[in-house]
């Protein structure tokens, strides 16, 4: 038969699995930038760096601008915005993309298990 809508894909990402494992990530996004994960659906699998896997429990957008994606940042990596996203702009133009491929509105969160 065909390939059903509800298969489990695998998504590799450019992050490093936290140390603190609380379950969510912060992602950069851009117009190219992160594509896959940004169209990934509950129960997907995500492969960080190291080669961990973990399963997708849900996703969001979160305006870089709010208190609130500071907040996430310092809950999830003990560091303010600011530092996270010169090191976002730093990986971009490592990997040959360029610094405007990062989004300077928007960022997305996964939670995973």
């Amino acid at each position: 038969m065909g390939i059903s809508n509800t298969e489990i894909k695998e998504i590799r990402i450019f992050h490093d699995f936290p140390k603190n494992d609380k379950g969510l990530i912060m992602l950069p996004i851009g117009l190219y930038y992160n594509r896959a994960i940004q169209n990934c659906k509950k129960g997907d699998r995500i492969v960080f760096l190291c080669g961990t896997e973990r399963k997708v429990v849900c996703k969001s957008l979160v305006n870089l601008k709010s208190s609130v994606s500071d907040f996430l940042c310092r809950y999830i990596y003990g560091v303010k915005l600011s530092i996270v996203f010169k090191k976002w702009l730093t990986n971009a133009v490592l990997e040959g993309h360029g610094r405007k491929v990062v989004s300077e509105n928007r960022c997305l969160v996964v939670w995973y298990e």
